[in-house]
């Protein structure tokens, strides 16, 4: 009897749902399906070896970092132990770095730069497949920011991979996947199918009231000769396109942009303004985070009520850093 194949994805943007959407097509076996938060990787991964049964496990969209090494130093032994055979599929730079690390544990590394994990599963396993050539087009354009009529389909489904997370539905999130899997009929001309058009209406004015609140609370400090902007943002919101959307507002006022996401989110995400030389992504990793492009991020637990404190802290390691440099 064959074993159900397991993929564990980034569960919160389109490039990690698709991703998966991509890998349950390509299968054929079932397959079980884990959801993984950046602010929680390390216990993320611990909880899915407790999952896997034998069989197949793909992970997508996933950013290989040395603390997830050193925080559990058997930890991908174990998963690679209990897999039939490990597929790692991803383009950040953790993952390019650690490649040869993975391959001398056994995994399969496929991995690419400038092309998102969607568009990874597409050129490996679904070549002249019309629906994963489109839907890996769609993360493509969301992830990099790319301009283009599947730009604002990824926007879309942002939205409800948002709320999903944001209300820890993951069942939300596997029906998302499997019916992107299936055919093309959760969008028609440019909209979502009502269902998902419901789930919109309700993520819009808690985003809207999240956006709000987190303007108010902005405030630009100078650390060791450089210009952070720092902000406290609910969850609900988009972390990338909220950074995005800070660097052109603000664009050449500041060095870089840390926006700490409150809980279920739990992360601090940090990026470079685009005439600035300063990028944070070292500073992240020292964090216990990491990233890619001159943008990085790492956990940390904040909520409304203890964001000072958290914010004197990091700004504190910050200046510790950035005077060792």
């Amino acid at each position: 009897m064959a074993k159900d194949s397991f993929i564990i994805t980034h569960g919160e943007d389109p490039d990690g749902i698709i991703s998966a959407a991509l890998l349950n097509r390509y299968l054929k076996n079932d397959k079980q399906y884990y959801f993984v938060s950046y602010a929680r990787q390390t216990a993320d991964f611990s909880e899915a070896i407790l999952r896997i049964n034998g069989g197949d496990t793909y992970l997508a969209d996933l950013n290989m970092n040395p603390h997830l090494i050193s925080d559990q130093g058997d930890l991908l032994k174990e998963m690679i132990k209990k897999s039939n055979f490990l597929v790692w599929i991803d383009h950040h730079e953790g993952t390019k770095k650690y490649s040869d690390y993975l391959h001398r544990l056994g995994a399969r590394v496929i991995q690419g730069e400038g092309v998102c994990s969607a568009k990874l599963v597409h050129q490996e396993f679904l070549v002249g497949d019309c629906l994963s050539s489109w839907l890996s087009s769609i993360a493509q354009a969301h992830d990099y920011g790319v301009v283009s009529p599947e730009l604002g389909l990824g926007e879309q489904l942002q939205k409800v991979i948002s709320f999903y997370n944001h209300s820890l539905d993951y069942k939300g999130l596997r029906g998302l996947v499997e019916t992107l899997s299936r055919d093309g009929s959760w969008q028609q001309r440019g909209r979502l199918a009502p269902d998902l058009e419901k789930v919109i209406e309700k993520y819009c004015p808690l985003a809207e009231n999240a956006v709000q609140s987190m303007k108010k609370r902005e405030e630009f400090l100078d650390i060791s000769g450089r210009r952070i902007m720092v902000t406290y943002a609910d969850a609900i919101i988009y972390h990338k396109d909220t950074l995005r959307n800070l660097k052109k507002e603000y664009t050449g006022k500041a060095d870089a942009y840390l926006v700490a996401f409150g809980e279920p989110a739990g992360n601090v995400l940090f990026f470079r303004d685009s005439s600035s030389d300063f990028s944070p992504i070292d500073f992240c990793v020292s964090m216990g985070g990491g990233g890619r492009e001159g943008d990085g991020g790492f956990s940390r637990s904040v909520d409304e009520n203890n964001f000072n404190a958290a914010k004197a802290e990091i700004m504190d390691r910050l200046q510790e850093y950035l005077s060792e440099k």
